[in-house]
């Protein structure tokens, strides 16, 4: 298990070894206009104050995770539940899912922690899950402060998001710790997804929630066939008329900005659609704390 677990990771940062030279190397790829509109749109995200509570995590190295923290207050210890902003690793910013956070706390009956992990123009992959697994592993070292039954645990990753998930899950598997479940929602796939499968490394169980008009549907297909292929235990829901990131733009901070006033994605039925996966997720969630 161990040189399975040694050879996946070998996987992940060759290939993320490729994507970061890739974007040093070619001349158009972050150039100074590219990196001030990243910015530019990263801030526009931003909000002066959150429904959770922001903390900052000091990692073993030294550098500093952000995250926001919402807790729904319950007596009983409650399950742990992070969640990863969509962007394709340079756009977005936690906060973005601050209403969606904030909600989901009492829905689910956990404790959210939403990671506002690193973007690859600031720190080329791995580090973004490097610090997706610090984070995990700090809130497991603390979970009587958060009153938390960190057993009970679960990533849900947009987009980017999931992708990161899965290598931050092979990180935490080094250091053996199991994640017990992650919910892949619009994944952004790549080829390190499809070599994990093939080293029996991919981590299991996951839920892939994907949009009709995704227009990345045919990988998704070719995912779960290698999912299939690899005896990985895996469920896909796609809700018929909608459109690309319908669950994370039905909430204010992308609904109430004018930028995104034409968006399709952005609709009352949609934003109906949403919330009906919402509560799917919760009966995710909760079978994924039941395995084992």
């Amino acid at each position: 298990m161990g040189n399975i677990i040694i050879n996946a990771i070998g996987i992940l940062l060759l290939i993320w070894l490729g994507i970061f030279l890739y974007y040093k190397f070619n001349p158009k790829a972050f150039d100074k206009a590219l990196g001030k509109q990243l910015e530019k749109s990263r801030d526009m995200m931003k909000k002066e104050s959150v429904l959770g509570k922001r903390m900052t995590i000091t990692r073993e190295n030294g550098d500093i995770a952000n995250v926001i923290v919402y807790d729904p207050h319950l007596r009983e210890k409650t399950p742990i539940v992070f969640v990863l902003h969509g962007g394709q690793f340079v756009d977005g910013d936690a906060d973005q899912l601050d209403s969606f956070c904030d909600r989901m706390k009492d829905e689910w009956r956990s404790c959210i922690v939403n990671i506002n992990y690193a973007k690859i123009d600031k720190h080329p992959i791995p580090y973004p899950q490097e610090e997706i697994r610090d984070v995990v592993l700090y809130f497991a070292l603390h979970a009587s402060e958060f009153n938390v039954d960190i057993h009970k645990n679960a990533i849900v990753g947009f987009t980017g998001g999931a992708l990161l998930a899965i290598g931050a899950a092979v990180f935490l598997k080094e250091k053996g710790f199991e994640i017990k479940g992650i919910i892949e929602v619009d994944p952004f796939l790549d080829d390190s997804m499809i070599k994990l499968t093939m080293i029996n490394a991919h981590p299991s169980p996951i839920a892939i929630i994907s949009s009709e008009f995704n227009p990345t549907k045919d990988r998704i297909e070719t995912y779960k066939e290698y999912l299939d292929k690899a005896e990985i235990e895996y469920t896909h829901k796609e809700y018929p008329d909608t459109y690309y990131d319908f669950l994370e733009k039905n909430n204010p901070e992308f609904s109430g900005k004018q930028a995104f006033q034409k968006d399709q994605a952005i609709s009352q039925e949609q934003e109906e659609i949403a919330r009906a996966c919402e509560m799917h997720m919760k009966g995710i969630l909760d079978g994924f704390y039941t395995i084992g």
